[in-house]
């Protein structure tokens, strides 16, 4: 939650202070909000991302590793072969 203005029921405007600056000074114009804290939401998606890219990033080695071997077992297998064609 970000610092705010509320209205009570006779019409009066009411800051709500959610940081330290605007509950300091008494100006929204000093909030922090957007630099302290995210939203938990959007903390949770840029989270998500994150381990995303991570795990991307393990699959592609994973898959250079698989390739290498594979070239290898093919080479392992060419070269028995041609000894049992002599």
């Amino acid at each position: 939650m970000r610092c705010h203005y509320t209205y009570t029921e006779e019409g009066e405007k009411v800051l709500i202070p959610c940081c330290a600056g605007t509950a300091f000074n008494g100006d929204i114009r000093y909030c922090t909000c957007h630099s302290e804290i995210k939203a938990y939401d959007r903390f949770e998606k840029d989270e998500f991302n994150r381990i995303l890219s991570e795990k991307d990033a393990q699959i592609r080695e994973l898959k250079h590793e698989v390739a290498y071997y594979n070239r290898q077992l093919k080479k392992v297998l060419e070269k028995r072969l041609k000894r049992k064609i002599r």
